[in-house]
């Protein structure tokens, strides 16, 4: 059991596109999965140096894709997901609905 939420929490990582632009005007862009929700410094460059692009490049955009694990990134996310996270919601909520009702009923 413990193993099993250990796997998942670690699984789940930050992804990023970073796009970068060249001296001579060509484009390239590189997907990075990272334990942090920030991009910094250090990840952007080492980024620019896995495309093999000089220190002349401009770095055009990042954007953050999501919190995800590695199956999903390349394969999607399924509906699962999504009720899971109204699960969360609904057990967040559901002390709340019983108070309601308790005072609802008392009167």
């Amino acid at each position: 059991m413990i193993s099993l939420v250990m796997i998942g929490c670690a699984m789940r990582k930050h992804y990023f596109n970073v796009s970068f632009v060249g001296e001579k005007g060509q484009f390239r862009s590189a997907v990075i999965a990272l334990d942090h929700n920030a991009m910094t410094i250090p990840d952007i460059e080492s980024a620019r140096r896995s495309l093999e692009m000089d220190d002349s490049t401009g770095l055009m955009s990042v954007s953050h894709l999501g919190r995800m694990t590695e199956q999903e990134y390349f394969q999607g996310i399924d509906a699962t997901r999504n009720w899971n996270r109204w699960g969360i919601v609904a057990s967040c909520m559901l002390p709340f609905v019983i108070l309601a009702l308790v005072v609802w009923l008392q009167r």
